[in-house]
């Protein structure tokens, strides 16, 4: 978040991110002084593997749609299995034009824009989009 963004919040919060800043690199530097294998196992690799599905989860939620738009910005991942895995954020076009919902609500707030959501859009399932979109191509 850029410093035009943090002044925007609420005091408690600037102060909250102001400390993490602090802290965060703090207690990474300290874990690894203290016993380098085991911050690694446990801080640096779950820490690697998250980012890196961040970066394939957005591939696939943004690939191909038009950012202009309202509501064909985003891929929405409609299966429950991966909105439990996912806090429903396979409901991709509600967190963009909300982003601030609780993620419990999302499912609600996609039911009554749904019909507005390019069908192309909607998928029941991240893996068979995988399957389909990314590995079969690269097979033939």
């Amino acid at each position: 978040m850029g410093e035009a963004g943090r002044r925007m919040l609420p005091d408690p919060f600037r102060t909250s991110i102001r400390w993490e800043k602090k802290l965060l690199p703090a207690v990474v530097v300290l874990s690894l002084l203290h016993d380098w294998k085991t911050a690694l196992l446990f801080q640096g690799i779950p820490w690697a593997t998250s980012l890196g599905w961040l970066v394939v989860i957005n591939l696939f939620q943004h690939d191909g749609c038009d950012p202009s738009t309202k509501y064909a910005h985003s891929r929405n991942f409609v299966g429950r299995f991966t909105n439990w895995l996912f806090f429903n954020n396979g409901y991709h076009t509600v967190h963009h034009l909300y982003p601030g919902m609780h993620w419990t609500d999302t499912p609600r707030a996609h039911a009554k824009i749904a019909g507005r959501i390019p069908q192309k859009l909607s998928e029941p399932s991240i893996l068979r989009f995988f399957w389909r979109e990314y590995l079969v191509p690269r097979l033939r």
